[in-house]
Parts: structure tokens; C-alpha cells; sequence
């Protein structure tokens, strides 16, 4: 009995297959792939020059490696070998997401029920697949458990406006700045612009004069403007207003020393501009008229601006008492009959000074004045501006013939 059942065994572990269909029913049949020495082939699907399909296996277990993506076998009707014999096309798991092949069959019904058993497959799998340990979900943080940053502290200038209405800053062309302003009353905004054009979203409530800009929000949304000279586009200021309960508020507005020479070195100076500026009114008030322009961080037509001192220009020298003043970083102003001299005065005491423009009296100053105001608080720094005549000219300086009519014989 026993021998009779190992025949038994050995004549089924023996038993002849089933013949293969014919190479015209299978397509991509390819020639018999054979070991060297006569070996068996390597893959028993290819057999006599014809592809036998091989039936669709259950995915494999998940890789014993920790975080390594399993693979899948058996996707499609011909098997593992579904890519190279031209089946449909599935691509695995990739970090346990299943990403969806595309089909390649030049039989349109072959590859999709290629495409199907392929997605079978894949649900399939993805269904037996152990969770990895590799991935890392995503959790839902509700909006309320997201922190929240406390707004920046107010800038010097903002915080000026809201307790005093009035401040000045100095801003760069294209940076956004952000100041209160009063809710439905008129601000005054001073630019440093000779002809300032407003170009904002806000219908109404903007009037522009000159280099001021008059606004009254009608709302309480913000307002955004872009401020430009009249004519020319290449430099603005970005600034957005806020109304808020508080007065009407004063701002001026001043641009950097460099983009102020750029602006000027782009214009030609006209000298008699200048001339025609200083003499074109009386001499007092082509003096306070000269004063208030530097102080709205602008320069008359004609004269010249330079961001420095001549090292032949005498500074002036001040007796200013507890004040300080320097001219170290100072501006110099070329007229046609005036020079200005412009410095920094700074109070480093615990107490306020007042401080008087005679402190800089001496020869040749024609006038002397402090922006934003003379008086200095602890601590505070102000803008000097000295005017001066300037030195004759050669022809001016030749002795006077005395006449030969009228005169003493």
C-alpha cells in the first residue's frame, strides 16, 4: 500500500498541462525564454513561442520592512509581467497611497478589464493592507485652537497722531504705511511733492492742493493711496488710512536724503528759477516763504540740493546752550543769492529747552528756524535751517570810480 501511494504521488506531481490557445489569440506572444544549458524557462507562462495569461493572484502580505511599500503582484490579466507584455499599466502603493496607472493596450477592451482587475486589485489590497507605520495623518485643528500673534506695537508716528495729531514721518517709495487718521472730520497730509496726484479707491472726501492732501472719510474703512508728483510716476508713497475716533490729525510726510538727490540729480537746475524765486517778492517773504518749503521736506525751483556740506562752506557756529547742535549729517541749499545750511539740533537733558534762533546769530545769517517746533522735549531732535547771503561776486568787490559830473572838483 504504501509504495502504491507514493506512485500515486508521483504520477500526479507528473501530470501533463493542459495544451496552451494559440498565438494568434494571445497578444504580444514572445519567443520561448530558456536558462543557458538547456534549463527550464524562467517564467512558465512563456512556453513554445506563446504567452499564456496567468490567472490574477491576491496581493502578497505587507513588507516586513517598517515604512517600506508592499508589493503587488498579479494586477491585470497577465499577471506581474502585465507592464513588459503590454497589459495595463498599474502602478503600486506609494507610501500606502494608491496612485492610478494609465492603460496601455492597443485593444481597447483588452485594457479595460485590464484597468478593471487592476482597480479590483488595488481596493483589494488596499482593504488587506496592514496601516503603516511610516505615514503620519494629518490632524483637523479647529480654528479656534490656532494662536493668534498680538498686533505689532504703533510706530512713533502712530502713536504721535493718536495723542497729539500731529507727527511726521519719513517713509521710502513703495513701502506700505499705516497711520489713523480722524473719522469723518478733515486730516491735513502734507507730501513731499510740489504737485501731489492721489490715486486711491475712495470716491469723494480727497482734495488735493498743491503738495496737500485734504482727506475726509466718508466710512469707516480704510483708505489706500498712492502719492505721486504730477507728471512724473517714478516715485510713490503707499499709504493707508485708518479713521478712527480721534481729531483731525496733521502728517507730514518726507521722503530719504538718497530718493530726495535722485529726485533732484534727475531735474536740471535752473538757476534763474532761483533768481526769479528770490526777487520775484519782498525779501521777508520770499524768506518765510523759503522756510516753509524746507520744512514740507521740499526744494524750490532753482536751487540746488546736496547731501552734504562743501568742506569750503564755514559751518555756522551756534551757542545754543543746553541744546546741541550738529551739522555732521547736515544739507546744503545753493540759491542764486542764498546758501542754506541745514542740521540737527537734539536736547540730551532731562529737561525741555526752548530754544532761541538768535543762538545762531553771526555774520551773514539773514534768518534762522526750527521744524517741527523750537521747543525741544527731553530727549527730542529738530531740523535747523540757517539761511545766509552769499558772498559777493568779483565784479561787486572793484573799487567805484568816483564820477567827473557832481562830484568834488
Amino acid at each position: 500500500m504504501t509504495m502504491l501511494a507514493v506512485w500515486a504521488m508521483l504520477g500526479c506531481g507528473t501530470a501533463r498541462a493542459a495544451d496552451p490557445p494559440p498565438a494568434e489569440a494571445v497578444p504580444f506572444a514572445v519567443g520561448p525564454t530558456s536558462q543557458p544549458g538547456g534549463a527550464a524557462p524562467a517564467d512558465a507562462r512563456f512556453q513554445q513561442g506563446r504567452h499564456v495569461p496567468a490567472a490574477v493572484s491576491p496581493p502578497p502580505a505587507a513588507a516586513s520592512v517598517a515604512g517600506a511599500p508592499p508589493r503587488l503582484a498579479g494586477l491585470g490579466p497577465s499577471g506581474s509581467a502585465a507592464a513588459r507584455d503590454g497589459g495595463p499599466l498599474v502602478s503600486p502603493l506609494v507610501s500606502g497611497v494608491p496612485v492610478s496607472g494609465v492603460p496601455v493596450s492597443p485593444d481597447a477592451s483588452t485594457g479595460a478589464r485590464g484597468a478593471s482587475s487592476g482597480a479590483d486589485g488595488l481596493t483589494q489590497a488596499a482593504a488587506s493592507m496592514p496601516a503603516q507605520t511610516g505615514l503620519v495623518p494629518t490632524p483637523s485643528v479647529p480654528a479656534s485652537a490656532v494662536p493668534r500673534l498680538p498686533p505689532p506695537p504703533p510706530t512713533a508716528a502712530q502713536q504721535a497722531l493718536i495723542n497729539t495729531g500731529l507727527a511726521s514721518a519719513t517713509i521710502r517709495p513703495g513701502e506700505a504705511q499705516i497711520f489713523p487718521v480722524s473719522a469723518g472730520r478733515v486730516n491735513r497730509i502734507v507730501t513731499p511733492f510740489v504737485h501731489a496726484k492721489v490715486s486711491s479707491e475712495a470716491v469723494g472726501g480727497i482734495d488735493v492742493r498743491g503738495g496737500v492732501i485734504y482727506v475726509t472719510p466718508a466710512s469707516d474703512g480704510p483708505i489706500s493711496m498712492f502719492v505721486t508728483e504730477d507728471g512724473d510716476e517714478s516715485v510713490a508713497l503707499n499709504v493707508t488710512l485708518v479713521p478712527s475716533r480721534i481729531p483731525p490729525v496733521h502728517l507730514e510726510l518726507h521722503l530719504p536724503a538718497d530718493i530726495v538727490a535722485q529726485m533732484a540729480s534727475r531735474q536740471p537746475v535752473d538757476r534763474s528759477l532761483a533768481e526769479r524765486f528770490e526777487r520775484g517778492q519782498p525779501f521777508v517773504e520770499m524768506l518765510r516763504d523759503l522756510l516753509r518749503t524746507l520744512a514740507l521736506g521740499r526744494v524750490p525751483a532753482g536751487f540746488e540740493l546736496r547731501e552734504t556740506i562743501p568742506p569750503e562752506t564755514t559751518t555756522p557756529r551756534c551757542v545754543a546752550g543746553p541744546a546741541r547742535v550738529e551739522f555732521s549729517r547736515g544739507q546744503y541749499l545753493l540759491g542764486a543769492s542764498v546758501e542754506v545750511l541745514i542740521g540737527v539740533v537734539s536736547n540730551p537733558g532731562p529737561v525741555g529747552v526752548d530754544f532761541t534762533e538768535s543762538w545762531c546769530g553771526s555774520p551773514g545769517v539773514i534768518a534762522v528756524a526750527l521744524s517741527p517746533a523750537p521747543f525741544l522735549a527731553p530727549g527730542g531732535a529738530a531740523e535747523i535751517y540757517i539761511v545766509r547771503r552769499l558772498a559777493a561776486a568779483d565784479d561787486d568787490r572793484q573799487p567805484v570810480r568816483p564820477t567827473l559830473v557832481g562830484g568834488g572838483g
